[in-house]
């Protein structure tokens, strides 16, 4: 299983993509040194859950599958009129996932050197609104939303 591979994956596709009036996207799949607001969209991947199962033997050269729950974290800080923008944005990120091309054949975990295939993303999403923040300077509001994608990876084990 590399579950290192996969958040670098997603990083991959929403790292400098732009949605709407939202350019550069910075996407991260480690946590940076400091989180805070920004004027371009800021992206955590970060995993939160996974199921592993057997799917043929024989145990070390058969097919195992994991079902990983990926949490996708947004910030950004924008004038208060825009709320209807960050939608926009969210919304973009799921586009993104959805369309993905499939499957993606012998991502490589850059600390074990294990390769699999991802079969599926996207394929089950749930998103989150927060309420706006109002930030110290009160001209700009802090905007968070988070998006649980479903992400199904095939490897030998």
């Amino acid at each position: 299983m590399t579950v290192r591979a996969v958040g670098d994956h997603v990083r991959d596709l929403l790292n400098h993509q732009s949605i709407g009036n939202f350019q550069e996207m910075q996407a991260y799949s480690e946590l940076p040194p400091l989180a805070q607001s920004a004027v371009h969209p800021q992206v955590f991947i970060w995993p939160g859950s996974g199921v592993e199962k057997r799917e043929s033997m024989p145990r070390g050269m058969g097919l195992k599958q994991a079902t990983h729950q990926f949490g996708i974290y947004v910030l950004i800080a924008m004038k208060p009129t825009d709320v209807l923008s960050f939608r926009d944005l969210i919304e973009g990120i799921m586009r993104i996932l959805r369309t993905s091309p499939l499957p993606v054949r012998g991502i490589t975990d850059v600390v074990t050197g294990e390769t699999s295939d991802i079969m599926s993303i996207g394929e089950g999403m749930r998103y989150t609104y927060e309420a706006p923040k109002t930030l110290k300077t009160q001209r700009l509001m802090e905007y968070v939303g988070s998006i649980e994608a479903e992400i199904v990876e095939y490897f030998r084990a």
